[in-house]
């Protein structure tokens, strides 16, 4: 003998499920969501772990493309598929002339967009561990002027990516020293 309403209820909830993480429902989703472009893969996994749930974050070029300075057209596709972009996150030290050329071009296509110049030579930095805690926080200032209503969260994710800055330096101070 089985459980006529249970099954129907347990049917219902999956059919829900499906529809709610259908690809076309996840693509709508993850549209929603401000488009962050960053020049820099490293600050770019920064964003993804500060930003987390609020933002999307690409890669101005991925290694995996063929977005080659010498292959112009891949370059033009890659950045007409960006366009839609609210924040630009480049450095100025590993910026090239080709790089610079797709930054202004996407500039100029998204007026109302922003593009930002992290700035890692600053003196006060005096490790590299202090450099990437000062480069957590530029970026999460960055995400809050995108997001202020979001700032509690983004506060929180700051949080666990200072402690997990922190927990990497101390296990690479642990290392250095057993050597």
């Amino acid at each position: 003998m089985t459980n006529l309403p249970c099954e129907k209820a347990f049917i219902v909830t999956i059919v829900a499920l499906f529809c709610h993480f259908s690809p076309k429902n996840l693509e709508a989703q993850s549209s929603s969501r401000p488009l962050i472009v960053v020049a820099n893969a490293r600050d770019a996994e920064c964003v993804r772990r500060i930003g987390r749930e609020h933002f999307r974050v690409e890669p101005l070029f991925d290694s995996k493309d063929d977005a080659r300075p010498s292959n112009y057209d891949a370059c033009d596709d890659r950045v007409r598929g960006l366009l839609h972009f609210r924040l630009l996150v480049f450095r100025a030290e590993t910026c090239c002339p080709s790089e610079r050329f797709w930054r202004e071009r996407m500039a100029a296509a998204n007026p109302s967009a922003r593009t930002h110049c992290l700035d890692t030579q600053r003196r006060d930095a005096a490790t590299h561990w202090d450099q990437q805690i000062q480069t957590a926080r530029a970026i999460h200032g960055l995400l809050v002027s995108v997001l202020p209503e979001h700032r509690t969260s983004l506060n929180e994710n700051l949080s666990a990516e200072l402690r997990r800055l922190s927990g990497l330096q101390h296990y690479s101070h642990q290392l250095a020293v057993s050597e």
